[in-house]
């Protein structure tokens, strides 16, 4: 577990870093005169997840979790204390996150363990 703390707290950072880019909460914006309904959240279980990784530390917890996305995609789902960000990714795409790990892995010749 202590191997994933630098990691989730990167991340964490990157993840506050662009949604703040994308709603910097400027207090001087000009209100709208109608806002759009909130997007109805998705209930997930353990069950539809075709793989999950959860990470506790003083900043809270952060799970990274892997989805399959009918007809040929797969979802990469992140949830930070409760602040859910999430990824659709082709069959190509998840093809070159799948090379881009197994080379990484194969450069740090470390055994990995489940």
């Amino acid at each position: 577990m202590h191997l994933l703390r630098p990691w989730s707290t990167r991340l964490r950072r990157v993840l506050r870093a662009t949604s703040s880019a994308v709603d910097p909460g400027e207090d001087d914006a000009v209100p709208r005169e109608s806002t759009p309904e909130p997007a109805c959240r998705v209930m997930l279980t353990h069950d539809d997840l075709l793989w999950s990784k959860t990470s506790e530390d003083a900043e809270g917890r952060i799970t990274l979790a892997l989805l399959e996305c009918p007809p040929r995609s797969i979802g990469v789902l992140v949830d930070d204390n409760g602040d859910s960000l999430g990824l659709r990714l082709s069959r190509a795409e998840a093809q070159d996150l799948h090379r881009s790990l197994v080379t990484w892995l194969a450069s740090t010749a470390r055994i990995v363990t489940s």
